[in-house]
């Protein structure tokens, strides 16, 4: 039986490698950071270790029973902020069902203009802004913002 970590790992590794892939810039605002935590910063603040994915790599979720908030208005099941040498670089937003999907497809787009990468048969998604090293992945129940500067 596959895991969660498993699941997470896989997930990663797919997510990596479309960021590899992208070269077009997103129009508007790179985002800033994740949920409210900025880009580089070392704070944990609320969160609590959930795994070490490699020396270097260690991925948080939230407290507790804190469930997180809502992103975009869309219902958010979980999420994990991943630190590389103790500084954030990347959050994953965990949704269920196809109209979430669809909801999270339509207000990226809004915010951040045509995806990048669109496979719409595959529901895979993406946005970057190569001069800030940031892209969002939206992919089938999780949505991804990275900043490959950290």
């Amino acid at each position: 039986m596959v895991g969660v970590k498993d699941k997470l790992h896989r997930f990663g590794i797919i997510l990596l490698a479309i960021s590899l892939e992208t070269a077009i810039a997103a129009s508007g605002n790179a985002p800033n950071g994740f949920r409210g935590k900025a880009w580089g910063t070392q704070s944990t603040t609320g969160l609590k270790q959930y795994a070490r994915a490699s020396e270097k790599i260690t991925v948080y979720t939230l407290l507790g029973s804190n469930k997180p908030q809502p992103l975009f208005g869309v219902p958010v099941r979980a999420a994990t902020y991943s630190y590389s040498d103790g500084r954030l670089f990347n959050g994953i937003a965990y949704f269920s069902g196809e109209d979430n999907l669809l909801l999270f497809k339509n207000a990226l787009t809004k915010e951040y203009g045509k995806p990048d990468i669109a496979n719409d048969p595959q529901q895979l998604w993406s946005w970057k802004w190569p001069d800030r090293s940031v892209q969002i992945i939206l992919y089938k129940g999780a949505v991804s913002y990275t900043n490959n500067s950290y």
